[in-house]
């Protein structure tokens, strides 16, 4: 495991993921966060590939959380963002999580996609990108 709490696996094509990670890299001033794409060594080995339509967070310890969950995750943990947590906290699981499969299932639709992850290569988030 690397020096980060938590992993966040996301879509390395997906442009709203990528726009999504690049917010977080620049929020994330106590670097709490590494990344990793869902199709890297990493991810398979410790998620599989069940998780193609989700983000996914795995803490320190192994656990997984994913869609909504990730999501709360991952704002509880950015001063910034603890409001969307909250909120996302507060609905049913399955009320959140189908609103997030539904932008899930339409992102490439809406926001398009890359031919390769942007961000790997990137000496600016080198650091942060894990494999």
């Amino acid at each position: 495991m690397n020096a980060y709490k938590l992993i966040v696996f996301f879509d390395g094509i997906c442009v709203l993921c990528n726009r999504a990670v690049k917010f977080l890299i620049w929020l994330d001033r106590k670097k709490k966060f590494s990344f990793s794409t869902l199709d890297s060594p990493l991810a398979q080995k410790n998620i599989g590939k069940n998780a193609a339509q989700s983000i996914v967070v795995m803490d320190q310890h192994g656990m997984i959380y994913k869609k909504s969950n990730a999501i709360r995750i991952i704002a509880n943990q950015l001063f910034f963002l603890r409001w969307i947590g909250i909120i996302i906290g507060l609905l049913p699981v399955k009320f959140s999580d189908f609103l997030y499969m539904r932008i899930a299932k339409h992102r490439y639709r809406i926001f398009g996609k890359y031919d390769s992850c942007p961000l790997i290569g990137d000496p600016k988030n080198e650091e942060r990108i894990v494999f």
